[in-house]
């Protein structure tokens, strides 16, 4: 008989994404600040596509909002461009 073991190679999906929740100190997992940021994207996107929107307005983390403006601001700029829609974020602590 042959044993067979599987050692993983990299992280998975949920550890690659999420963080340690610091309001309970472990016991729960929240999205870090790129994923979260990334699914703000998505919602923001998916608002435009909608009739009859002329805005909208996002209130995040000052994180998300930061990483958002520096690292994804080209997607928010076309998203305004291509489905005529005005994008407002609003940073929240």
């Amino acid at each position: 008989l042959m044993e067979l073991s599987r050692q993983r190679l990299r992280p998975s999906l949920s550890e690659g994404s999420h963080i340690t929740c610091p309001r309970c100190n472990g016991t729960g997992h929240i999205r870090d600040t790129e994923s979260s940021a990334l699914q703000v994207l998505r919602i923001i996107q998916e608002e435009a596509m909608k009739e009859n929107t002329a805005a909208i307005h996002c209130q995040v983390p000052v994180e998300v909002a930061a990483f958002l403006l520096n690292e994804k601001r080209q997607e928010i700029n076309l998203i305004e461009l291509r489905f005529k829609v005005n994008v407002l974020l609003i940073p929240n602590k």
